[in-house]
Protein backbone atom coordinates (compact mmCIF):
# COMPACT_ATOMS: atom_id res chain seq x y z
CA UNK A 1 0.00 0.00 0.00
CA UNK A 2 1.29 3.31 -1.03
CA UNK A 3 2.19 5.73 2.10
CA UNK A 4 0.12 8.35 0.95
CA UNK A 5 -2.74 6.03 1.40
CA UNK A 6 -1.96 4.43 4.71
CA UNK A 7 -2.23 7.55 6.11
CA UNK A 8 -5.45 8.33 4.60
CA UNK A 9 -6.49 4.52 5.80
CA UNK A 10 -4.82 5.26 9.22
CA UNK A 11 -6.01 8.86 10.63
CA UNK A 12 -8.25 9.87 8.01
CA UNK A 13 -8.20 13.00 4.84
CA UNK A 14 -7.42 15.80 6.86
CA UNK A 15 -4.40 14.34 8.93
CA UNK A 16 -1.97 14.92 6.23
CA UNK A 17 -2.72 18.69 7.70
CA UNK A 18 -1.73 19.11 11.21
CA UNK A 19 -0.92 17.14 14.71
CA UNK A 20 -3.95 15.26 16.35
CA UNK A 21 -6.13 17.53 18.15
CA UNK A 22 -5.20 16.14 21.61
CA UNK A 23 -1.83 17.25 21.20
CA UNK A 24 -1.84 20.37 19.27
CA UNK A 25 -4.14 22.87 17.93
CA UNK A 26 -3.73 23.06 13.95
CA UNK A 27 -4.45 26.81 12.58
CA UNK A 28 -5.14 24.85 8.91
CA UNK A 29 -8.06 21.81 10.18
CA UNK A 30 -10.97 21.76 8.93
CA UNK A 31 -14.02 22.69 10.79
CA UNK A 32 -14.85 20.17 13.30
CA UNK A 33 -17.67 17.54 12.70
CA UNK A 34 -18.82 14.54 14.32
CA UNK A 35 -16.51 11.24 13.53
CA UNK A 36 -16.91 9.44 10.51
CA UNK A 37 -18.08 5.67 12.00
CA UNK A 38 -17.35 4.22 8.81
CA UNK A 39 -13.65 4.48 9.13
CA UNK A 40 -12.21 1.44 11.06
CA UNK A 41 -9.94 2.42 14.05
CA UNK A 42 -6.59 1.60 13.60
CA UNK A 43 -5.16 -0.86 16.43
CA UNK A 44 -1.58 -3.17 15.88
CA UNK A 45 -1.34 -6.40 16.32
CA UNK A 46 0.54 -8.43 19.43
CA UNK A 47 3.26 -9.49 16.97
CA UNK A 48 4.12 -13.04 17.98
CA UNK A 49 8.04 -13.27 17.91
CA UNK A 50 9.63 -16.87 16.67
CA UNK A 51 11.99 -18.59 18.60
CA UNK A 52 15.47 -16.98 17.66
CA UNK A 53 17.97 -18.38 15.14
CA UNK A 54 21.51 -17.27 14.28
CA UNK A 55 22.59 -17.52 10.59
CA UNK A 56 24.51 -21.19 11.46
CA UNK A 57 21.21 -21.57 10.12
CA UNK A 58 19.55 -19.46 8.17
CA UNK A 59 20.44 -16.28 6.89
CA UNK A 60 18.81 -13.29 5.06
CA UNK A 61 19.95 -12.05 1.71
CA UNK A 62 18.83 -8.96 -0.06
CA UNK A 63 16.64 -8.38 -2.69
CA UNK A 64 18.86 -6.98 -5.69
CA UNK A 65 19.00 -3.33 -5.72
CA UNK A 66 18.82 -1.05 -8.55
CA UNK A 67 20.88 -1.03 -11.46
CA UNK A 68 21.19 3.52 -10.60
CA UNK A 69 19.88 5.14 -7.69
CA UNK A 70 16.24 6.50 -7.78
CA UNK A 71 15.94 9.92 -8.45
CA UNK A 72 14.08 10.77 -5.07
CA UNK A 73 15.08 10.37 -1.44
CA UNK A 74 13.87 7.74 0.29
CA UNK A 75 14.42 9.33 3.40
CA UNK A 76 11.62 11.73 2.53
CA UNK A 77 7.68 10.92 2.05
CA UNK A 78 7.62 11.27 -1.62
CA UNK A 79 10.61 9.31 -2.31
CA UNK A 80 9.47 6.71 -0.20
CA UNK A 81 6.43 6.40 -1.95
CA UNK A 82 8.43 5.82 -5.45
CA UNK A 83 10.54 3.64 -3.73
CA UNK A 84 7.80 1.12 -2.59
CA UNK A 85 5.57 1.54 -5.85
CA UNK A 86 8.85 -0.05 -6.73
CA UNK A 87 8.78 -3.09 -4.73
CA UNK A 88 11.61 -2.34 -2.89
CA UNK A 89 12.09 -4.12 0.61
CA UNK A 90 12.54 -7.60 -0.07
CA UNK A 91 14.30 -10.10 0.81
CA UNK A 92 14.71 -13.97 0.80
CA UNK A 93 15.76 -16.48 3.98
CA UNK A 94 18.68 -18.88 3.10
CA UNK A 95 20.09 -21.80 4.96
CA UNK A 96 22.73 -20.64 7.08
CA UNK A 97 26.21 -21.20 6.84
CA UNK A 98 28.20 -23.47 9.36
CA UNK A 99 31.54 -21.81 10.58
CA UNK A 100 34.59 -20.94 8.33
CA UNK A 101 37.99 -22.18 10.28
CA UNK A 102 40.86 -19.71 9.56
CA UNK A 103 44.41 -20.03 10.42
CA UNK A 104 46.27 -17.30 9.12
CA UNK A 105 47.96 -16.70 12.47
CA UNK A 106 48.32 -20.66 13.08
CA UNK A 107 48.60 -22.64 9.80
CA UNK A 108 49.99 -26.12 11.10
CA UNK A 109 47.05 -25.70 13.71
CA UNK A 110 45.50 -29.62 14.38
CA UNK A 111 42.15 -29.58 16.60
CA UNK A 112 42.19 -31.53 19.20
CA UNK A 113 39.88 -33.09 22.14
CA UNK A 114 36.92 -31.19 22.48
CA UNK A 115 36.89 -32.27 26.25
CA UNK A 116 40.16 -30.38 26.72
CA UNK A 117 38.26 -27.09 25.63
CA UNK A 118 37.40 -24.41 27.94
CA UNK A 119 34.81 -20.99 27.87
CA UNK A 120 36.77 -18.04 28.78
CA UNK A 121 34.43 -15.32 27.71
CA UNK A 122 31.02 -15.26 25.72
CA UNK A 123 29.63 -11.94 24.91
CA UNK A 124 27.40 -9.95 22.47
CA UNK A 125 28.51 -7.45 19.86
CA UNK A 126 26.27 -4.57 19.05
CA UNK A 127 27.58 -2.03 17.24
CA UNK A 128 25.94 1.74 15.45
CA UNK A 129 22.61 1.95 16.22
CA UNK A 130 22.70 5.49 15.99
CA UNK A 131 19.42 6.53 17.56
CA UNK A 132 18.51 9.87 16.06
CA UNK A 133 16.71 12.93 17.13
CA UNK A 134 14.98 12.85 13.60
CA UNK A 135 13.75 16.44 14.22
CA UNK A 136 16.64 18.34 15.70
CA UNK A 137 17.44 21.51 14.04
CA UNK A 138 21.18 20.22 13.86
CA UNK A 139 19.79 16.98 11.92
CA UNK A 140 21.47 18.88 8.40
CA UNK A 141 18.30 16.17 6.67
CA UNK A 142 19.18 18.91 3.44
CA UNK A 143 23.24 17.66 3.41
CA UNK A 144 21.41 14.00 2.77
CA UNK A 145 22.92 12.98 -0.79
CA UNK A 146 24.34 9.72 -2.45
CA UNK A 147 27.85 9.49 -1.74
CA UNK A 148 29.74 10.81 0.98
CA UNK A 149 26.41 12.58 3.16
CA UNK A 150 24.15 9.75 2.53
CA UNK A 151 23.95 9.08 6.31
CA UNK A 152 21.96 12.62 7.48
CA UNK A 153 18.27 10.80 6.70
CA UNK A 154 17.50 7.74 6.84
CA UNK A 155 14.25 5.73 5.83
CA UNK A 156 14.85 4.08 9.16
CA UNK A 157 15.16 7.28 11.68
CA UNK A 158 12.05 6.78 13.20
CA UNK A 159 12.35 3.01 13.64
CA UNK A 160 16.17 2.23 14.96
CA UNK A 161 15.26 2.74 18.30
CA UNK A 162 13.21 -0.60 17.21
CA UNK A 163 15.79 -2.30 15.42
CA UNK A 164 17.89 -2.21 18.58
CA UNK A 165 15.20 -3.33 21.09
CA UNK A 166 14.74 -6.17 18.45
CA UNK A 167 18.30 -7.51 18.81
CA UNK A 168 18.72 -7.08 22.32
CA UNK A 169 15.44 -9.02 22.46
CA UNK A 170 16.65 -12.04 20.29
CA UNK A 171 19.73 -11.70 22.16
CA UNK A 172 17.68 -12.28 25.40
CA UNK A 173 15.65 -14.62 24.33
CA UNK A 174 19.15 -16.71 23.58
CA UNK A 175 20.33 -15.93 26.96
CA UNK A 176 17.98 -17.68 28.42
CA UNK A 177 19.50 -21.53 26.97
CA UNK A 178 23.41 -19.69 26.44
CA UNK A 179 24.05 -17.44 29.49
CA UNK A 180 25.69 -14.26 28.17
CA UNK A 181 28.48 -12.67 29.36
CA UNK A 182 27.72 -9.60 28.89
CA UNK A 183 27.21 -7.26 25.62
CA UNK A 184 29.28 -4.62 24.03
CA UNK A 185 28.42 -1.51 21.86
CA UNK A 186 30.98 -0.37 19.91
CA UNK A 187 29.66 3.17 19.73
CA UNK A 188 27.70 5.95 16.97
CA UNK A 189 24.95 4.66 20.20
CA UNK A 190 23.82 7.94 18.75
CA UNK A 191 24.20 9.61 15.89
CA UNK A 192 24.21 13.30 16.29
CA UNK A 193 26.27 13.76 19.46
CA UNK A 194 22.60 14.74 21.64
CA UNK A 195 22.08 13.86 25.18
CA UNK A 196 18.69 13.30 24.44
CA UNK A 197 19.58 10.18 21.54
CA UNK A 198 22.02 8.89 23.94
CA UNK A 199 19.15 8.98 26.73
CA UNK A 200 17.32 6.64 24.18
CA UNK A 201 19.82 4.47 23.64
CA UNK A 202 20.55 4.16 27.51
CA UNK A 203 16.87 3.47 27.96
CA UNK A 204 16.22 0.71 25.35
CA UNK A 205 19.30 -1.46 26.53
CA UNK A 206 18.25 -0.98 30.43
CA UNK A 207 14.30 -1.42 29.33
CA UNK A 208 13.56 1.88 30.92
CA UNK A 209 10.02 3.11 29.52
CA UNK A 210 10.33 6.08 27.25
CA UNK A 211 9.11 8.17 24.08
CA UNK A 212 11.40 8.61 21.92
CA UNK A 213 10.01 11.67 20.34
CA UNK A 214 11.56 15.42 20.84
CA UNK A 215 10.18 19.20 20.99
CA UNK A 216 6.16 18.74 21.20
CA UNK A 217 4.56 14.97 21.10
CA UNK A 218 4.23 13.88 17.30
CA UNK A 219 2.80 11.09 15.74
CA UNK A 220 3.65 8.66 12.79
CA UNK A 221 1.22 5.68 12.62
CA UNK A 222 2.42 3.44 9.90
CA UNK A 223 0.02 0.53 7.84
CA UNK A 224 0.25 -1.89 10.74
CA UNK A 225 -0.78 1.00 13.12
CA UNK A 226 2.07 0.90 14.65
CA UNK A 227 3.11 4.35 15.99
CA UNK A 228 7.77 4.64 16.30
CA UNK A 229 7.25 7.38 18.58
CA UNK A 230 4.63 5.95 20.48
CA UNK A 231 5.76 5.73 24.53
CA UNK A 232 6.69 1.97 24.94
CA UNK A 233 8.80 -0.37 27.55
CA UNK A 234 12.16 -1.77 25.69
CA UNK A 235 12.36 -5.54 26.61
CA UNK A 236 16.21 -4.15 28.03
CA UNK A 237 19.00 -6.31 28.89
CA UNK A 238 19.15 -9.22 30.76
CA UNK A 239 22.78 -9.32 31.08
CA UNK A 240 25.86 -6.62 31.47
CA UNK A 241 26.65 -4.33 29.15
CA UNK A 242 29.60 -2.44 27.75
CA UNK A 243 29.69 0.81 25.50
CA UNK A 244 31.86 2.55 23.42
CA UNK A 245 32.29 6.10 22.04
CA UNK A 246 31.36 6.48 18.44
CA UNK A 247 32.50 9.72 16.61
CA UNK A 248 28.97 10.18 15.77
CA UNK A 249 28.61 10.03 19.53
CA UNK A 250 31.00 12.88 20.32
CA UNK A 251 30.77 15.08 17.22
CA UNK A 252 28.04 16.50 15.52
CA UNK A 253 26.62 14.62 12.40
CA UNK A 254 30.34 12.67 13.51
CA UNK A 255 31.97 15.68 11.74
CA UNK A 256 32.19 18.46 13.72
CA UNK A 257 32.96 19.81 17.15
CA UNK A 258 30.08 20.18 19.44
CA UNK A 259 31.18 23.41 20.53
CA UNK A 260 30.12 24.98 17.42
CA UNK A 261 26.44 23.90 18.14
CA UNK A 262 25.39 24.42 21.59
CA UNK A 263 22.87 27.05 21.06
CA UNK A 264 21.70 25.83 17.79
CA UNK A 265 20.79 22.36 18.76
CA UNK A 266 18.15 23.62 21.41
CA UNK A 267 17.16 26.19 19.32
CA UNK A 268 14.30 26.82 16.45
CA UNK A 269 16.60 27.64 13.63
CA UNK A 270 17.37 24.34 11.25
CA UNK A 271 19.04 25.89 8.28
CA UNK A 272 20.48 22.76 7.24
CA UNK A 273 16.98 21.00 7.08
CA UNK A 274 15.37 18.46 9.87
CA UNK A 275 11.68 16.66 9.54
CA UNK A 276 8.78 18.26 10.26
CA UNK A 277 7.19 15.50 12.35
CA UNK A 278 3.99 16.77 12.74
CA UNK A 279 3.41 15.88 9.23
CA UNK A 280 2.76 12.31 7.72
CA UNK A 281 5.94 11.09 6.44
CA UNK A 282 7.96 13.94 8.33
CA UNK A 283 8.92 16.26 5.23
CA UNK A 284 11.85 18.29 5.85
CA UNK A 285 11.18 21.92 7.20
CA UNK A 286 13.56 24.65 8.47
CA UNK A 287 12.14 25.70 11.79
CA UNK A 288 12.12 23.20 15.05
CA UNK A 289 10.18 23.35 18.31
CA UNK A 290 13.31 24.26 20.42
CA UNK A 291 14.15 21.37 23.16
CA UNK A 292 16.79 21.85 25.64
CA UNK A 293 17.20 17.69 25.86
CA UNK A 294 18.56 18.28 22.34
CA UNK A 295 21.58 19.38 24.64
CA UNK A 296 25.50 18.36 22.37
CA UNK A 297 27.50 16.66 24.73
CA UNK A 298 31.16 16.75 25.91
CA UNK A 299 32.70 13.38 26.56
CA UNK A 300 31.53 14.04 30.44
CA UNK A 301 28.19 14.65 29.68
CA UNK A 302 28.23 11.11 27.99
CA UNK A 303 29.83 9.08 30.79
CA UNK A 304 27.46 10.92 33.41
CA UNK A 305 24.71 9.73 31.20
CA UNK A 306 25.92 6.26 31.31
CA UNK A 307 26.49 6.22 34.88
CA UNK A 308 23.18 7.83 36.10
CA UNK A 309 21.81 4.27 34.07
CA UNK A 310 20.18 1.84 36.34
CA UNK A 311 21.91 -0.56 38.71
CA UNK A 312 20.48 -3.33 36.76
CA UNK A 313 21.55 -4.96 34.69
CA UNK A 314 24.91 -3.23 34.99
CA UNK A 315 27.34 -2.92 35.55
CA UNK A 316 27.49 0.47 37.15
CA UNK A 317 28.61 3.48 34.55
CA UNK A 318 28.91 0.10 31.61
CA UNK A 319 32.14 0.96 31.46
CA UNK A 320 32.85 4.27 32.76
CA UNK A 321 33.70 5.74 35.92
CA UNK A 322 33.48 9.54 37.94
CA UNK A 323 37.02 9.78 36.56
CA UNK A 324 35.87 9.86 33.09
CA UNK A 325 33.54 12.94 34.28
CA UNK A 326 36.41 14.99 35.44
CA UNK A 327 38.66 14.49 32.92
CA UNK A 328 36.62 14.59 30.20
CA UNK A 329 37.29 11.49 28.85
CA UNK A 330 36.08 7.90 27.10
CA UNK A 331 38.10 5.46 27.67
CA UNK A 332 38.18 2.68 30.43
CA UNK A 333 39.08 -0.50 31.33
CA UNK A 334 37.38 -3.46 32.56
CA UNK A 335 37.18 -7.68 33.77
CA UNK A 336 33.80 -8.28 32.33
CA UNK A 337 33.59 -11.62 32.93
CA UNK A 338 34.37 -12.89 36.84
CA UNK A 339 37.06 -15.20 37.66
CA UNK A 340 38.10 -15.15 33.96
CA UNK A 341 41.64 -13.92 32.77
CA UNK A 342 39.87 -11.51 30.28
CA UNK A 343 41.01 -7.83 30.57
CA UNK A 344 38.65 -5.43 27.77
CA UNK A 345 40.29 -2.19 27.68
CA UNK A 346 38.38 0.65 25.31
CA UNK A 347 40.19 3.08 23.51
CA UNK A 348 38.76 6.57 22.47
CA UNK A 349 41.04 7.57 18.88
CA UNK A 350 37.77 9.74 18.16
CA UNK A 351 39.22 13.28 16.01
CA UNK A 352 38.66 16.40 18.01
CA UNK A 353 36.59 17.41 14.56
CA UNK A 354 36.42 16.39 10.91
CA UNK A 355 39.03 14.44 9.84
CA UNK A 356 40.50 10.44 10.04
CA UNK A 357 40.63 9.15 13.10
CA UNK A 358 44.67 9.29 14.82
CA UNK A 359 45.42 7.93 18.29
CA UNK A 360 47.44 10.33 19.54
CA UNK A 361 50.73 9.90 20.95
CA UNK A 362 49.91 11.17 24.45
CA UNK A 363 46.47 8.83 24.43
CA UNK A 364 49.19 5.59 23.51
CA UNK A 365 51.49 6.57 26.32
CA UNK A 366 49.92 7.54 28.95
CA UNK A 367 46.58 5.22 28.87
CA UNK A 368 46.75 2.71 26.16
CA UNK A 369 50.13 1.18 26.66
CA UNK A 370 50.01 1.65 30.94
CA UNK A 371 46.41 -0.02 30.39
CA UNK A 372 48.07 -3.62 28.06
CA UNK A 373 51.23 -3.74 30.11
CA UNK A 374 48.72 -3.46 33.62
CA UNK A 375 47.14 -6.51 32.14
CA UNK A 376 50.30 -8.44 31.86
CA UNK A 377 51.03 -8.01 34.85
CA UNK A 378 48.00 -10.03 35.96
CA UNK A 379 48.60 -12.43 33.44
CA UNK A 380 45.23 -11.46 31.43
CA UNK A 381 44.41 -11.74 27.82
CA UNK A 382 43.58 -8.32 26.29
CA UNK A 383 40.43 -7.51 24.19
CA UNK A 384 40.81 -4.51 22.85
CA UNK A 385 38.37 -2.27 21.59
CA UNK A 386 36.67 0.74 20.00
CA UNK A 387 34.92 2.64 17.82
CA UNK A 388 37.69 2.27 14.98
CA UNK A 389 39.21 -0.82 13.77
CA UNK A 390 43.16 -0.25 15.94
CA UNK A 391 45.22 -3.04 13.76
CA UNK A 392 45.80 -0.31 11.09
CA UNK A 393 45.17 3.06 13.10
CA UNK A 394 47.95 5.47 12.50
CA UNK A 395 49.40 7.28 15.80
CA UNK A 396 50.34 11.25 15.65
CA UNK A 397 53.98 10.14 15.53
CA UNK A 398 53.35 8.73 12.07
CA UNK A 399 53.70 4.60 13.56
CA UNK A 400 50.89 2.40 12.61
CA UNK A 401 49.50 1.28 16.37
CA UNK A 402 48.98 -2.74 15.34
CA UNK A 403 52.85 -3.02 14.87
CA UNK A 404 52.81 -1.26 18.18
CA UNK A 405 50.39 -4.18 19.60
CA UNK A 406 52.64 -6.92 18.34
CA UNK A 407 55.06 -6.26 21.52
CA UNK A 408 52.50 -7.53 23.94
CA UNK A 409 51.31 -11.24 23.04
CA UNK A 410 48.47 -11.52 24.74
CA UNK A 411 46.43 -8.75 22.79
CA UNK A 412 44.09 -11.52 21.17
CA UNK A 413 41.68 -9.50 20.07
CA UNK A 414 40.39 -6.13 18.66
CA UNK A 415 36.30 -5.45 18.24
CA UNK A 416 35.35 -2.64 16.77
CA UNK A 417 32.39 -1.05 14.32
CA UNK A 418 32.27 1.97 12.32
CA UNK A 419 32.35 0.40 8.36
CA UNK A 420 28.74 -0.78 8.90
CA UNK A 421 30.05 -3.76 7.28
CA UNK A 422 31.08 -7.43 8.86
CA UNK A 423 34.66 -7.83 8.50
CA UNK A 424 37.55 -10.19 9.97
CA UNK A 425 41.41 -9.53 9.56
CA UNK A 426 43.72 -10.96 11.23
CA UNK A 427 47.31 -8.82 12.05
CA UNK A 428 50.61 -11.06 12.59
CA UNK A 429 54.77 -10.97 13.19
CA UNK A 430 55.81 -13.81 10.69
CA UNK A 431 58.01 -16.16 12.17
CA UNK A 432 61.31 -17.36 11.20
CA UNK A 433 59.67 -21.12 9.34
CA UNK A 434 57.01 -20.01 7.69
CA UNK A 435 55.63 -23.53 7.79
CA UNK A 436 54.89 -22.52 11.30
CA UNK A 437 52.83 -19.17 10.58
CA UNK A 438 53.09 -16.04 12.76
CA UNK A 439 55.08 -15.93 15.98
CA UNK A 440 52.84 -13.86 17.50
CA UNK A 441 48.93 -12.31 15.87
CA UNK A 442 45.69 -10.99 17.15
CA UNK A 443 42.48 -10.51 15.34
CA UNK A 444 39.88 -7.89 14.45
CA UNK A 445 36.38 -8.16 14.12
CA UNK A 446 34.16 -5.43 12.95
CA UNK A 447 30.20 -5.95 12.80
CA UNK A 448 27.57 -4.47 10.93
CA UNK A 449 25.53 -1.50 11.93
CA UNK A 450 22.48 -2.17 13.94
CA UNK A 451 20.37 0.61 11.47
CA UNK A 452 21.32 -0.26 8.31
CA UNK A 453 21.10 -3.57 6.36
CA UNK A 454 21.68 -6.12 7.02
CA UNK A 455 21.30 -4.77 10.74
CA UNK A 456 23.54 -7.82 12.39
CA UNK A 457 25.11 -8.33 15.65
CA UNK A 458 27.54 -11.01 16.50
CA UNK A 459 28.03 -13.71 19.49
CA UNK A 460 32.22 -13.82 20.49
CA UNK A 461 33.68 -16.32 22.16
CA UNK A 462 36.95 -17.30 23.48
CA UNK A 463 38.38 -20.83 23.86
CA UNK A 464 41.26 -22.35 25.55
CA UNK A 465 41.37 -25.04 23.15
CA UNK A 466 43.74 -26.57 25.97
CA UNK A 467 46.81 -27.40 23.72
CA UNK A 468 48.68 -23.47 23.76
CA UNK A 469 46.09 -22.14 21.55
CA UNK A 470 43.04 -20.46 21.69
CA UNK A 471 39.80 -19.95 19.26
CA UNK A 472 37.86 -16.70 18.73
CA UNK A 473 34.26 -17.92 17.40
CA UNK A 474 31.77 -15.85 16.09
CA UNK A 475 28.08 -16.35 14.76
CA UNK A 476 26.13 -13.21 13.35
CA UNK A 477 22.71 -12.95 14.30
CA UNK A 478 19.76 -11.38 12.58
CA UNK A 479 16.94 -9.75 15.07
CA UNK A 480 13.72 -11.40 14.88
CA UNK A 481 11.27 -9.06 13.05
CA UNK A 482 7.92 -10.82 13.24
CA UNK A 483 5.27 -9.59 10.70
CA UNK A 484 3.72 -6.43 11.57
CA UNK A 485 5.76 -5.36 14.08
CA UNK A 486 8.07 -2.19 14.42
CA UNK A 487 10.91 -3.98 14.03
CA UNK A 488 9.55 -5.49 10.61
CA UNK A 489 9.04 -2.27 9.19
CA UNK A 490 13.19 -1.14 10.27
CA UNK A 491 14.59 -3.74 8.19
CA UNK A 492 12.36 -2.90 5.25
CA UNK A 493 13.36 0.81 5.74
CA UNK A 494 17.25 -0.56 6.07
CA UNK A 495 16.40 -2.61 2.67
CA UNK A 496 14.98 0.46 0.92
CA UNK A 497 18.00 2.84 1.09
CA UNK A 498 20.32 0.26 0.33
CA UNK A 499 18.22 -1.26 -2.88
CA UNK A 500 17.06 2.44 -3.85
CA UNK A 501 21.19 3.37 -3.90
CA UNK A 502 20.53 6.25 -1.79
CA UNK A 503 23.02 3.46 0.44
CA UNK A 504 26.04 1.97 -1.38
CA UNK A 505 26.40 -0.53 0.60
CA UNK A 506 25.25 -4.60 1.32
CA UNK A 507 26.82 -4.45 5.03
CA UNK A 508 26.88 -8.49 5.03
CA UNK A 509 30.69 -9.03 4.36
CA UNK A 510 31.95 -12.07 2.78
CA UNK A 511 31.70 -15.38 4.09
CA UNK A 512 35.38 -15.49 5.63
CA UNK A 513 33.67 -12.16 7.70
CA UNK A 514 30.56 -13.80 9.08
CA UNK A 515 30.73 -17.10 11.00
CA UNK A 516 34.27 -18.05 12.10
CA UNK A 517 36.33 -19.95 14.17
CA UNK A 518 39.27 -17.83 14.29
CA UNK A 519 42.79 -19.35 16.09
CA UNK A 520 45.63 -17.71 17.67
CA UNK A 521 48.40 -18.42 19.51
CA UNK A 522 48.86 -18.74 23.88
CA UNK A 523 51.40 -16.34 24.38
CA UNK A 524 54.47 -17.88 26.26
CA UNK A 525 53.86 -18.73 29.87
CA UNK A 526 50.38 -18.40 30.03
CA UNK A 527 48.20 -20.93 31.76
CA UNK A 528 45.25 -20.87 33.65
CA UNK A 529 42.41 -23.53 34.42
CA UNK A 530 39.98 -20.68 34.72
CA UNK A 531 36.40 -20.49 32.23
CA UNK A 532 33.86 -23.08 32.01
CA UNK A 533 33.96 -26.53 30.65
CA UNK A 534 32.87 -27.13 26.74
CA UNK A 535 31.99 -24.61 24.24
CA UNK A 536 28.80 -22.52 24.40
CA UNK A 537 29.12 -21.53 21.12
CA UNK A 538 28.27 -25.01 20.17
CA UNK A 539 24.77 -24.60 21.79
CA UNK A 540 23.41 -21.73 19.61
CA UNK A 541 20.46 -22.43 17.52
Amino acid sequence: MRYRDRMRRVVGTHATLCLPVALVACASAPPARAPDSSITPCVASSPVWPAPVTTLNSRLVADPSLASPTDLNPALPDGLVAAEDLGLGGYAIVAGEPRKLRLDLVPLYVAGPASKRRSLAFFFHESDAQIADAESPIRMVGADAIGGTESAARPADLYAIHALDAIIKTADDINTTVPIDFALATGDNADNAQANELGWFVNVWDGVRFKPDSGVPDTQVDEDCNDPLAEFTPIGAHFPWYAVAGNHDVLVQGNFAPERYIDEAVGSDAPMGTRDLSQPGGPVTYTAVPDAARAVMERSDLASIYLDSPSTPGPAGHGYTRANVSANTVDWSASPVPNSPIALINVDANPPDIGDAVLTVKERDTYLLPAIRAATAANKLIILTSHYALGEMAVSDGTVLGDTLMGYPNVILVVAGHTHVNSVREFGTQGDNAGHGFLHGFWEIRTSSTVDWPGEGRFIEIVDNGDRTLSILTTLLDYEAPAGSLASRARALSLIDMQSGWRGQDGSGDVVDRNTELVVRVPNGWATKAGIPGVRSDLLP
